[in-house]
């Protein structure tokens, strides 16, 4: 709100009440104007070769650490496979020097699925596992107690 406006208002504020119904004000026009903060460009933002290099070399950075948490997680999983299952795992593929981004972003991600979906059947087949142990336990435990004669000293 301007400072007239204010003003303005404050005075109607102060003024008696037969003062003020002599008085009336309509604003009719608004106006806005765009203007440049000091130091602010006028034009469109220009591309900046040396900031899209660092950006480039840190995404490569970003990625080969990815790839390298990947076959980690990869190994691991291996592993757990071949001690829980016996079985192997595919064998988990390193992209070669100088692929293209955008085909080592697919390889990851589709690396990520393949480990997910086999994190999943693993997790079902230990806890298939799980429940069949608990079920002959309590099979073995209920034999041997029912096999169990009390003693009876002479």
């Amino acid at each position: 709100m301007s400072a007239g406006w204010f003003a303005l208002l404050t005075f109607i504020v102060n003024c008696d009440v037969t003062q003020a119904s002599t008085l009336s004000a309509l604003q009719t026009t608004y106006s806005l104007k765009r203007s440049v903060p000091p130091g602010g460009e006028t034009g469109p933002k220009k591309c900046d070769e040396e900031h899209e290099i660092k950006m480039q070399k840190q995404l490569m950075v970003r990625l080969k650490y990815l790839e390298g948490l990947a076959a980690k997680q990869h190994a691991k999983l291996e592993d757990m496979l071949d001690e829980l299952k016996g079985e192997n795992m595919t064998q988990f593929e390193q992209p070669v020097k100088g692929t293209p981004v955008d085909a080592r972003l697919a390889m990851l991600e589709g690396g990520f699925s393949d480990r997910s979906t086999m994190t999943t059947e693993l997790l079902a087949a230990v806890t298939a596992a799980t429940v069949a142990g608990k079920t002959e336990l309590e099979t073995a435990s209920q034999s041997c107690s029912a096999a169990i004669t009390p003693c009876t000293c002479t």
